[in-house]
């Protein structure tokens, strides 16, 4: 799925749950307890801090408004820092998808 926001948007935000596949096939919530979560947008941004909305359900969230001033596709991933130094990246096949379409500000 491709989220998808205007060039220029400063209200809304990426908000995602970070899951994990567990042994079963059943992907369960990642667990954010004393962990820092960042977020890496293709060409725009590396490891930006995001916001923990919910640590024991794994809900963060990122301002838009810090990747929408220019259009375009883009490839985003999240780095869940947990307190033992170690690093894990979500999702850790492919990546999630975002798309800012231009807005019609100056051509009216």
């Amino acid at each position: 799925m491709t989220l998808t926001f205007k060039q220029g948007d400063t209200h809304n935000a990426i908000v995602s749950v970070l899951e994990k596949k567990e042994g079963n096939g059943e992907f369960v919530p990642i667990k954010l307890n004393d962990c820092k979560v960042y977020i890496s947008v293709s060409g725009r941004v590396e490891k930006d801090e995001c916001t923990i909305l919910d640590a024991e359900r794994g809900k963060v969230s990122y301002l838009i408004s810090n990747i929408s001033d220019k259009s375009g596709f883009y490839n985003y991933e999240f780095i869940v820092s947990y307190s033992d130094g170690t690093e894990e990246i979500i999702p850790n096949q492919s990546y999630k998808k975002v798309r800012i379409y231009n807005n019609l500000e100056g051509e009216i």
